[in-house]
Protein backbone atom coordinates (compact mmCIF):
# COMPACT_ATOMS: atom_id res chain seq x y z
CA UNK A 1 0.00 0.00 0.00
CA UNK A 2 1.29 3.49 -0.82
CA UNK A 3 0.09 6.96 0.08
CA UNK A 4 0.17 10.08 -2.02
CA UNK A 5 -1.45 13.19 -0.51
CA UNK A 6 -4.71 12.04 1.00
CA UNK A 7 -5.30 9.15 -1.44
CA UNK A 8 -4.61 5.49 -0.70
CA UNK A 9 -3.51 2.98 -3.33
CA UNK A 10 -3.50 -0.80 -3.15
CA UNK A 11 -1.75 -3.18 -5.50
CA UNK A 12 -3.40 -6.58 -5.44
CA UNK A 13 -1.25 -9.51 -6.58
CA UNK A 14 -3.30 -12.66 -7.30
CA UNK A 15 -2.09 -15.95 -5.91
CA UNK A 16 0.06 -17.86 -8.39
CA UNK A 17 -0.76 -21.40 -9.49
CA UNK A 18 2.85 -22.38 -8.83
CA UNK A 19 2.99 -21.26 -5.18
CA UNK A 20 1.70 -24.61 -3.89
CA UNK A 21 3.54 -27.88 -4.49
CA UNK A 22 1.98 -29.60 -7.49
CA UNK A 23 3.14 -31.72 -10.39
CA UNK A 24 0.47 -30.01 -12.48
CA UNK A 25 2.84 -27.41 -13.94
CA UNK A 26 5.41 -30.02 -14.92
CA UNK A 27 2.66 -32.00 -16.63
CA UNK A 28 1.59 -28.90 -18.56
CA UNK A 29 5.14 -28.33 -19.80
CA UNK A 30 5.34 -31.94 -20.93
CA UNK A 31 1.98 -31.57 -22.69
CA UNK A 32 3.20 -28.44 -24.45
CA UNK A 33 6.32 -30.33 -25.59
CA UNK A 34 4.07 -33.00 -27.08
CA UNK A 35 2.00 -30.33 -28.86
CA UNK A 36 5.17 -28.93 -30.46
CA UNK A 37 6.21 -32.44 -31.43
CA UNK A 38 2.79 -33.08 -32.97
CA UNK A 39 3.03 -29.86 -34.99
CA UNK A 40 6.50 -30.90 -36.15
CA UNK A 41 5.16 -34.29 -37.12
CA UNK A 42 2.42 -32.54 -39.11
CA UNK A 43 5.00 -30.70 -41.22
CA UNK A 44 6.87 -33.94 -41.88
CA UNK A 45 3.63 -35.69 -42.84
CA UNK A 46 2.82 -32.97 -45.37
CA UNK A 47 6.27 -33.31 -46.83
CA UNK A 48 5.93 -37.09 -47.13
CA UNK A 49 2.62 -36.79 -48.96
CA UNK A 50 4.29 -34.46 -51.42
CA UNK A 51 7.09 -36.96 -51.95
CA UNK A 52 4.65 -39.83 -52.44
CA UNK A 53 2.91 -37.90 -55.21
CA UNK A 54 6.09 -36.83 -56.96
CA UNK A 55 9.31 -38.69 -56.19
CA UNK A 56 12.41 -36.53 -56.68
CA UNK A 57 14.50 -37.32 -59.72
CA UNK A 58 17.93 -38.90 -59.53
CA UNK A 59 20.34 -39.04 -62.40
CA UNK A 60 23.87 -40.14 -63.21
CA UNK A 61 26.27 -39.26 -65.99
CA UNK A 62 26.42 -42.16 -68.44
CA UNK A 63 30.21 -42.31 -68.30
CA UNK A 64 30.30 -42.43 -64.47
CA UNK A 65 30.65 -45.73 -62.55
CA UNK A 66 27.35 -46.96 -61.17
CA UNK A 67 29.09 -48.34 -58.08
CA UNK A 68 30.16 -44.88 -56.84
CA UNK A 69 27.33 -43.25 -54.78
CA UNK A 70 28.97 -39.83 -55.22
CA UNK A 71 28.36 -39.99 -58.96
CA UNK A 72 24.59 -39.79 -58.51
CA UNK A 73 22.85 -36.41 -58.44
CA UNK A 74 19.88 -35.85 -56.17
CA UNK A 75 18.34 -32.65 -54.82
CA UNK A 76 16.90 -33.31 -51.33
CA UNK A 77 16.37 -29.59 -50.72
CA UNK A 78 13.35 -29.81 -53.01
CA UNK A 79 11.56 -32.06 -50.53
CA UNK A 80 10.37 -29.11 -48.46
CA UNK A 81 10.56 -25.33 -48.56
CA UNK A 82 12.83 -23.03 -46.61
CA UNK A 83 9.82 -21.83 -44.60
CA UNK A 84 8.87 -25.39 -43.68
CA UNK A 85 12.41 -26.21 -42.60
CA UNK A 86 12.67 -23.06 -40.47
CA UNK A 87 9.33 -23.71 -38.78
CA UNK A 88 10.16 -27.37 -38.21
CA UNK A 89 13.51 -26.45 -36.65
CA UNK A 90 11.95 -24.00 -34.22
CA UNK A 91 9.23 -26.48 -33.27
CA UNK A 92 11.95 -29.00 -32.46
CA UNK A 93 13.80 -26.42 -30.35
CA UNK A 94 10.63 -25.53 -28.46
CA UNK A 95 9.85 -29.18 -27.79
CA UNK A 96 13.35 -29.60 -26.30
CA UNK A 97 12.91 -26.51 -24.12
CA UNK A 98 9.58 -27.64 -22.68
CA UNK A 99 10.86 -31.16 -22.02
CA UNK A 100 13.91 -29.85 -20.17
CA UNK A 101 11.80 -27.41 -18.15
CA UNK A 102 9.27 -30.12 -17.28
CA UNK A 103 12.03 -32.18 -15.65
CA UNK A 104 13.32 -29.19 -13.65
CA UNK A 105 9.80 -28.31 -12.43
CA UNK A 106 9.34 -31.94 -11.44
CA UNK A 107 12.36 -31.86 -9.13
CA UNK A 108 11.43 -28.50 -7.60
CA UNK A 109 7.96 -29.64 -6.57
CA UNK A 110 9.19 -33.08 -5.53
CA UNK A 111 11.50 -31.36 -3.03
CA UNK A 112 8.47 -29.47 -1.68
CA UNK A 113 6.53 -32.69 -1.22
CA UNK A 114 9.42 -34.69 0.25
CA UNK A 115 10.74 -32.06 2.67
CA UNK A 116 7.45 -30.37 3.49
CA UNK A 117 8.73 -26.96 2.41
CA UNK A 118 9.61 -25.38 -0.93
CA UNK A 119 13.33 -24.97 -1.63
CA UNK A 120 14.66 -21.62 -0.33
CA UNK A 121 15.36 -19.01 -3.03
CA UNK A 122 19.13 -19.18 -2.47
CA UNK A 123 19.23 -22.92 -3.24
CA UNK A 124 19.13 -24.21 -6.80
CA UNK A 125 17.14 -27.29 -7.74
CA UNK A 126 17.14 -28.93 -11.13
CA UNK A 127 16.96 -32.30 -12.81
CA UNK A 128 20.67 -33.08 -13.18
CA UNK A 129 22.01 -34.88 -16.22
CA UNK A 130 25.31 -36.44 -15.22
CA UNK A 131 27.91 -38.13 -17.35
CA UNK A 132 30.21 -39.03 -14.43
CA UNK A 133 29.97 -40.25 -10.87
CA UNK A 134 31.64 -37.06 -9.61
CA UNK A 135 28.96 -34.89 -11.22
CA UNK A 136 26.27 -37.10 -9.69
CA UNK A 137 27.76 -36.82 -6.20
CA UNK A 138 27.80 -33.04 -6.55
CA UNK A 139 24.17 -33.09 -7.66
CA UNK A 140 23.20 -35.01 -4.52
CA UNK A 141 24.59 -32.16 -2.41
CA UNK A 142 22.98 -29.38 -4.44
CA UNK A 143 20.44 -30.00 -7.19
CA UNK A 144 18.68 -32.86 -5.40
CA UNK A 145 18.98 -31.69 -1.80
CA UNK A 146 15.75 -32.46 0.08
CA UNK A 147 14.56 -35.27 -2.20
CA UNK A 148 13.53 -38.65 -0.85
CA UNK A 149 15.68 -41.72 -1.44
CA UNK A 150 13.01 -43.15 -3.74
CA UNK A 151 12.95 -40.06 -5.98
CA UNK A 152 16.75 -39.86 -6.07
CA UNK A 153 16.90 -43.50 -7.13
CA UNK A 154 14.41 -42.86 -9.95
CA UNK A 155 16.41 -39.87 -11.22
CA UNK A 156 19.66 -41.83 -11.09
CA UNK A 157 18.17 -44.50 -13.34
CA UNK A 158 17.69 -41.79 -16.00
CA UNK A 159 21.32 -40.64 -16.06
CA UNK A 160 23.85 -41.00 -18.89
CA UNK A 161 26.30 -42.49 -16.39
CA UNK A 162 23.86 -45.42 -16.21
CA UNK A 163 24.08 -45.88 -19.97
CA UNK A 164 20.87 -43.93 -20.74
CA UNK A 165 21.05 -42.07 -24.06
CA UNK A 166 17.85 -39.96 -24.14
CA UNK A 167 18.90 -37.76 -21.21
CA UNK A 168 22.36 -37.24 -22.72
CA UNK A 169 20.88 -36.21 -26.08
CA UNK A 170 18.30 -33.95 -24.44
CA UNK A 171 20.95 -32.08 -22.44
CA UNK A 172 23.35 -31.79 -25.37
CA UNK A 173 20.75 -30.46 -27.80
CA UNK A 174 19.03 -28.21 -25.25
CA UNK A 175 22.32 -26.65 -24.13
CA UNK A 176 23.42 -26.08 -27.71
CA UNK A 177 20.11 -24.41 -28.54
CA UNK A 178 20.15 -22.16 -25.46
CA UNK A 179 23.80 -21.16 -25.38
CA UNK A 180 25.18 -21.51 -28.91
CA UNK A 181 23.10 -21.81 -32.06
CA UNK A 182 19.58 -22.88 -32.85
CA UNK A 183 19.26 -26.61 -33.34
CA UNK A 184 18.41 -27.40 -36.95
CA UNK A 185 16.13 -30.00 -38.46
CA UNK A 186 18.03 -32.07 -40.98
CA UNK A 187 16.85 -34.60 -43.53
CA UNK A 188 18.54 -37.91 -44.16
CA UNK A 189 17.29 -39.56 -47.33
CA UNK A 190 17.80 -43.24 -48.04
CA UNK A 191 16.95 -44.12 -51.62
CA UNK A 192 16.14 -47.58 -52.91
CA UNK A 193 17.01 -47.77 -56.60
CA UNK A 194 17.57 -50.22 -59.40
CA UNK A 195 20.59 -49.16 -61.46
CA UNK A 196 19.67 -51.72 -64.11
CA UNK A 197 16.41 -49.85 -64.70
CA UNK A 198 17.41 -46.49 -66.16
CA UNK A 199 16.27 -44.28 -69.02
CA UNK A 200 17.80 -41.41 -70.97
CA UNK A 201 17.39 -37.96 -69.47
CA UNK A 202 15.33 -36.04 -72.06
CA UNK A 203 16.79 -32.73 -70.87
CA UNK A 204 20.44 -33.81 -71.23
CA UNK A 205 21.58 -36.78 -73.30
CA UNK A 206 24.78 -37.11 -71.24
CA UNK A 207 22.75 -38.38 -68.26
CA UNK A 208 20.54 -41.31 -67.39
CA UNK A 209 17.56 -41.09 -65.03
CA UNK A 210 17.55 -43.62 -62.20
CA UNK A 211 14.33 -45.30 -61.18
CA UNK A 212 13.67 -44.66 -57.46
CA UNK A 213 11.73 -47.59 -56.08
CA UNK A 214 11.28 -46.15 -52.57
CA UNK A 215 12.59 -43.35 -50.39
CA UNK A 216 13.02 -43.30 -46.61
CA UNK A 217 13.28 -39.90 -44.94
CA UNK A 218 14.70 -39.59 -41.45
CA UNK A 219 14.41 -36.26 -39.66
CA UNK A 220 16.96 -35.46 -36.99
CA UNK A 221 17.85 -32.49 -34.85
CA UNK A 222 21.50 -31.55 -35.30
CA UNK A 223 23.82 -28.71 -34.39
CA UNK A 224 24.03 -25.65 -36.60
CA UNK A 225 26.31 -25.48 -39.66
CA UNK A 226 29.16 -24.02 -37.61
CA UNK A 227 29.51 -27.39 -35.86
CA UNK A 228 29.15 -29.63 -38.89
CA UNK A 229 31.89 -31.43 -40.75
CA UNK A 230 30.48 -32.26 -44.17
CA UNK A 231 33.26 -34.76 -44.80
CA UNK A 232 32.21 -36.79 -41.75
CA UNK A 233 29.73 -39.54 -42.70
CA UNK A 234 28.49 -39.60 -39.09
CA UNK A 235 28.08 -35.95 -37.98
CA UNK A 236 27.16 -35.10 -34.40
CA UNK A 237 23.44 -35.53 -34.18
CA UNK A 238 20.79 -35.75 -31.54
CA UNK A 239 18.25 -38.42 -30.91
CA UNK A 240 15.79 -38.84 -33.78
CA UNK A 241 12.54 -37.07 -32.97
CA UNK A 242 10.77 -38.50 -35.98
CA UNK A 243 11.65 -41.45 -38.13
CA UNK A 244 9.31 -41.95 -41.06
CA UNK A 245 9.48 -43.75 -44.36
CA UNK A 246 7.70 -43.68 -47.68
CA UNK A 247 7.61 -47.13 -49.22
Amino acid sequence: MTTESSDLYWEIVPRSDTESASYWWSALRYTRAYEKYAALNGIITQMLRRVEQNLPAMRIEKSAPKTDPRAFEFAPQNLFSVEEKREASFLGCEALHHLRSALDHLVYHAVSFDSGNPPPPEERTQFPICETGKRWRNALKGDLKGLSTEHISWIKESQPLQGVTWSHDLAELSNADKHRLAVELSLTCRLHTNTDDMADDPSDSRYSLVNIKAIEIHCRLIYGPAHRDYSDPNPRVGDELISVSCE
